[in-house]
């Protein structure tokens, strides 16, 4: 049986960034005028590379952890439509205790600890300052400001020594 592995996802920055919004902009593409919901499909790539890449070793569950969470079903809907190649339960991270703000890092633990894994799991954000304290170095890939990139996802799984799989080398 396989193991677990969390993949703790934030959204806004990381699966769009500025640069894209001023290119969706600049061509007019959202006819909706809801452009949050237009996702780089550079990022939505590496991050279905990194899932499939996962599971061909391991159990992956992905973990909503942006304040998108508060809209599950919305967040879930809107990645979907945007090609996320996923087929498994989408969870999310609790945002407070007795509704106080917990940083995203504790929050993050808080999951882990509740589901029992310590040392299978990354973290993919772009305001990771929050992050840090409570999360080891190795377990983060932090996007800056340029968005989730394929070059993030494959020095992530060379370093777990996980190959890196393109979706059409392993199909779902």
């Amino acid at each position: 049986m396989k193991e677990n592995f969390y993949v703790f996802l934030d959204i806004d920055g990381v699966l769009w960034n500025e640069e894209y919004i001023v290119f969706l902009r600049d061509n007019n593409i959202p006819k909706d005028n809801d452009i949050e919901t237009y996702f780089s499909s550079k990022s939505m790539t590496a991050l279905n590379t990194l899932l499939n890449s996962l599971e061909n070793k391991f159990k992956v569950q992905l973990v909503i952890t942006s304040s998108r969470r508060s809209l599950l079903e919305k967040t879930i809907a809107i990645l979907y439509k945007n090609n996320l190649v996923y087929d498994d339960k989408i969870d999310k991270t609790e945002s407070t205790i007795k509704n106080i703000d917990m940083p995203r890092g504790l929050e993050i633990k808080k999951y882990l600890k509740q589901n029992k894994n310590s040392k299978n799991y990354v973290v993919i954000d772009d305001e990771v300052k929050d992050i840090k304290p409570f999360i080891k170095h190795s377990h983060i890939i932090d996007v800056k400001n340029e968005g989730l990139q394929l070059h993030h996802i494959e020095k992530f799984l060379k370093a777990k020594d996980v190959s890196v799989l393109n979706l059409n080398e392993n199909e779902r």
